[in-house]
């Protein structure tokens, strides 16, 4: 087996927030919440680079890995409940522009 040290690991992460970065562009005419967690995650993958690659505290990254995290569980329960209930039970912030 491989292993992948603390720097690789940093590198890694920087290819999956730059992979992010520009799949978050798409979500600009979405809804806040699809903003919010793509662009909270390209953070969170920028911090877990510079925590790797030697810079940076856990607890930060681990705060900003929750924020991530409970943003994507909140809009994933938006996103079905709205769906299924043909109504807005919890809020998305529908952005202007939309197809």
């Amino acid at each position: 087996m491989y292993e992948i040290d603390a720097e690789g690991l940093g590198w890694l992460c920087i290819c999956w927030g730059i992979f992010t970065a520009y799949m978050a562009v798409g979500t600009f005419k979405m809804s806040v919440m699809h903003v919010y967690v793509f662009v909270s995650l390209v953070v969170l993958f920028f911090l877990l680079a510079a925590h790797f690659l030697g810079g940076l505290s856990a607890r930060v990254v681990a705060v900003e890995g929750l924020l991530c995290g409970a943003g994507a569980v909140y809009g994933s329960i938006a996103v079905i409940w709205n769906d299924k209930y043909g109504r807005w039970v919890l809020p998305i912030g529908q952005l202007t522009g939309k197809k």
